[in-house]
């Protein structure tokens, strides 16, 4: 392999890398609005919850990152209640 080809290896595997953090962390953001009540294209915001608990559990999201899906839905999920838990506080 020459040194030309070793660093278009290592690009495309860089960019396939930001593609991969780039869809989980846009499924991040989707799942946070819709916890939040929030719907997304003309979806109620549980079925958009339902989607993405899905794809945290699918063997794709397993092909993107290393992260549990599973943890990471309790890890949102808990970080969405403690936020709501602080709204309140302060509105009373």
């Amino acid at each position: 392999m020459t040194t030309s080809t070793n660093y278009r290896s290592i690009g495309y595997r860089r960019g396939y890398r930001d593609l991969a953090n780039a869809i989980v962390t846009q499924a991040v953001d989707d799942y946070r609005r819709a916890l939040d009540g929030i719907s997304y294209n003309c979806k109620p915001p549980e079925f958009v919850i339902q989607e993405i608990e899905d794809f945290f559990r699918s063997s794709w999201f397993r092909m993107l990152t290393k992260l549990d899906g599973g943890w990471l839905i309790m890890k949102l999920k808990k970080e969405h209640m403690e936020k709501e838990k602080e709204r309140l506080c302060e509105s009373n």
